[in-house]
């Protein structure tokens, strides 16, 4: 990954597409578009391998529109986050044989899935990277993106729900639960990291 995005600078820069000084951000830039990529062919391929490619889309847009701004747990390194995020696209997948559900147990699911999504929100969103620490506004601002589209999703969530599109239903909750799991993990991790100094 690192190699691929500096031989594709190096070379863009070459070629005057960029400029010297654009070349550290360039390569961020690739890195995090390459990553997207894989995840989405990860995504894809789990999708396909349990017949529930348009389930698994679901999840995936609540899943990553809610890390975004959310934050949670982050892996140290790429090939990490690409297991973490195969096996969480499998759980998701796992989890719609628990979380399948309907009727009044599901919308149920759904209220409590949501009310812990809040929770975690409120309390913690964003969660700061070690690596890119936000600054006051850019916290208030994620902040309030999160919620915005946490009550988009309880919404879509609701109407699946009345039209009785329940497996669609499950990808929200599941998208929750997963999204709340990642916020709970990486506050252990940082309540561990202030205990070891």
């Amino acid at each position: 990954m690192y190699r691929l995005s500096a031989f594709l600078c190096e070379w863009m820069y070459r070629e005057e597409i960029i400029k010297e000084e654009e070349l550290e951000l360039s390569e961020y830039g690739l890195q995090i578009t390459i990553a997207n990529i894989i995840n989405f062919m990860i995504m894809s391929t789990i999708g396909l391998a349990f017949g529930a490619l348009w389930e698994m889309l679901l999840f995936y847009a609540v899943f990553v529109s809610l890390r975004v701004f959310c934050g949670g747990y982050h892996a140290d390194s790429y090939g990490k986050c690409f297991c973490m995020f195969a096996l969480t696209c499998t759980a998701a997948m796992l989890g719609r044989k628990m979380t399948a559900v309907q009727g009044v147990a599901q919308a149920l699911a759904l209220t409590i899935t949501a009310l812990i999504q809040l929770f975690c929100i409120c309390k913690w969103a964003p969660m700061e990277h070690r690596n890119r620490p936000a600054t006051v506004e850019e916290k208030s601002r994620f902040r309030k993106k999160s919620i915005w589209i946490f009550i988009f999703w309880t919404i879509a969530g609701i109407g699946l729900w009345h039209q009785q599109q329940y497996k669609f239903v499950t990808s929200v909750i599941n998208g929750f639960l997963l999204v709340s799991i990642y916020m709970l993990v990486k506050k252990g991790e940082d309540h561990c990291e202030k205990d070891r100094t």
